[in-house]
């Protein structure tokens, strides 16, 4: 992909954590996510939140995978930046359409 989209992932995250912070129970309908994966991103610290800058698709889309969002929020919260690499690889295959 020829555009980064790393500043916007992490803009969006912060705002999402920030209003999921504000509204636990009407976040999970107006970020149209799980509860638990709301809960999850509540808790992200700012240093967690730094490792989006790893992924340069865009993260804002929908992506209905039950394994792939729970998967990327824990590599967040462990630091993990292989496991980031591998799961923003992913994303690009997802958006380039292979």
């Amino acid at each position: 992909m020829d555009v980064s989209f790393s500043e916007l992932n992490m803009e969006y995250f912060i705002a999402a954590r920030d209003f999921a912070n504000k509204n636990i129970n009407t976040a999970p309908v107006m970020l149209g996510a799980p509860p638990e994966l709301i809960q999850s991103i509540a808790t992200l610290t700012p240093r967690q939140l730094v490792n989006i800058a790893l992924v340069d698709t865009p993260l804002i889309m929908p992506r209905n995978e039950k394994i792939w969002w729970p998967r990327f929020i824990r590599a967040l919260q462990d630091g993990n930046k292989t496991e980031l690499q591998t799961l923003a690889e992913q994303t690009s295959y997802y958006f380039s359409g292979e």
